[in-house]
């Protein structure tokens, strides 16, 4: 699937067309998330995680996204189609800008 859909407040934002203004909605909403996570003080007690359930859908070229380097997207079993970043934050457990390359 492919962002169907952007808010108007974000909608034309970006340069990358509607899936970047879907992006920027989405960056924009977990900001609010952790907005709220953080005024009820309960930051140092909740595990954000965040990933991607598949590869880019590259038949739809600009309306999805990119697997960088890796080979092809969704629907294959090459890298670019099921393997998927996770950003993790805890709080105090977690270091910053902690790149892991383990599973």
């Amino acid at each position: 699937h492919t962002p169907s859909f952007v808010g108007i407040q974000h909608c034309n934002t970006t340069l990358r067309g509607r899936f970047g203004d879907a992006l920027a909605e989405m960056d924009d909403a977990i900001g609010q998330i952790m907005s709220v996570v953080n005024k009820a003080r309960a930051d140092e007690n909740t595990v954000v995680f965040f990933t991607s359930d598949n590869g880019p859908w590259l038949i739809q070229r600009l309306q999805s996204g990119s697997a960088g380097l890796l080979r092809d997207g969704k629907t294959t079993t090459w890298e670019g189609g099921f393997r998927e970043p996770g950003i993790i934050r805890w709080k105090g457990k977690i270091k910053a800008g902690r790149i892991s390359t383990e599973v």
